[in-house]
């Protein structure tokens, strides 16, 4: 299959090659690399830093060329990239979807300014989440790509689908309901699980020389009354206090600071979309997730999934640490 190098401001294809091995992230949330390799002599070059990388369906920006007598590597990152300008936040948009729509006709397809200009950008929408506001520095700038990504990873779907004629940038939502996949069905594979926890369950509260014990409950509250049954595994603290109306505040303080995540990665022929939720079913046990890495590769014609990012609730990450005893 051919990759197409398009020129990020007018969508006109620079050059084209067949690569002879990638190992490329469709999407991630961590905004992986991934690399695309040609022969030595094709036509691809340090010139195309910055350009798109179109490859069947998918795109992505070029970051890097590394040229070798053998082969030229092209570092890639997805398509999120190429709004990486930062903007003034304006007023007046209550709309999640509407407000990224607007962002990108008006600062992107819409610029002024010709050489930052893509005027082949089209883009729909049908979400109406609450406005989630962006991540602002010194008052009132915000970066769009970091903006894009946060919502996405807030259930927000942000789709770019190629054609001859531009890109169609589809802004929706994501539906709450959970895809069950089940691994070692003939369809999907598990490569590994991980889970990893730095959790605080018990405090001891030192006041005037008398100790109190402070025990995270399931429901994420603290309590120094009685511990949970079943308990919730973790460290023990020790800290002291001036006034006896601090303790629970400072106890609180720790175990909102615990920390869980659970990551599954697994191979399959199906496709599963970025953020998506999903069950992860494997034998008896299952784990409810989204998927947060999607890639492909040359050495194998299934796609390559990771579900599962940082718990960002303290009752999620309670459920993680419950679920996985």
């Amino acid at each position: 299959m051919v990759a197409y190098i398009r020129k990020m401001k007018d969508w006109s294809v620079i050059k084209w090659a067949e690569p002879f091995e990638w190992s490329v992230p469709v999407w991630s949330n961590d905004n992986a690399k991934g690399t695309f390799k040609f022969a030595p002599d094709a036509p691809v070059n340090k010139e195309h830093i910055g350009e798109w990388l179109q490859f069947g369906e998918n795109l992505w920006v070029i970051k890097d060329i590394k040229p070798s007598e053998t082969e030229i590597t092209v570092s890639v990152q997805d398509a999120i990239n190429a709004f990486y300008r930062t903007h003034t936040m304006p007023s007046g948009y209550t709309v999640t979807g509407t407000f990224i729509k607007a962002i990108l006709d008006t600062n992107y397809k819409a610029q002024s300014d010709a050489e930052y200009a893509m005027p082949y950008l089209n883009v729909t929408n049908t979400d109406t989440t609450p406005l989630i506001q962006p991540t602002i520095k010194d008052d009132i700038l915000f970066v769009m790509s970091d903006y894009m990504r946060e919502v996405v990873k807030r259930g927000i779907k942000i789709t770019f689908t190629p054609d001859f004629f531009g890109i169609n940038i589809a802004i929706s939502t994501h539906g709450t309901a959970r895809k069950a996949i089940p691994m070692d069905d003939g369809h999907s594979q598990l490569v590994k699980k991980e889970f990893s926890s730095d959790i605080t369950s018990k405090v001891t509260v030192i006041y005037n020389g008398a100790n109190n014990y402070w025990y995270l409950q399931a429901d994420g509250s603290a309590d120094w009354h009685s511990a949970p049954s079943p308990r919730i595994p973790g460290k023990w603290a020790t800290i002291i206090v001036d006034e006896e109306w601090k303790a629970q505040g400072e106890v609180e303080k720790i175990f909102a600071k615990n920390n869980a995540s659970l990551q599954v990665e697994f191979y399959s022929d199906k496709a599963f979309e970025l953020n998506e939720p999903v069950i992860i079913l494997d034998g008896k046990n299952q784990y409810e997730s989204k998927i947060s890495f999607i890639e492909i590769n040359s050495d194998d014609n299934r796609y390559h999934y990771k579900a599962g990012d940082m718990a960002t609730t303290l009752l999620e990450k309670l459920r993680l640490i419950i679920n996985a005893q």
